[in-house]
């Protein structure tokens, strides 16, 4: 039981900052390489994310 409290406390805010940076940062880049590669690739990496939290908030 003492992991279910460990895994349900909110994060720090500074780490919670610390990985959005990072993660949306990779994202951000990884797609501005792969837009030189491939236009429709990085349009579809960028649209298809919204596309499907609104399904999903729609849904609810």
């Amino acid at each position: 039981m003492a992991k279910v409290s460990y895994a349900l406390r909110p994060p720090s805010v500074l780490g919670f900052l610390v990985f959005d940076v990072v993660v949306f940062g990779l994202f951000g880049l990884g797609v501005g390489y792969m837009a030189r590669w491939s236009r429709w690739f990085s349009v579809a990496v960028l649209v298809l994310p919204s596309i499907i939290i609104a399904a999903d908030v729609a849904h609810r």
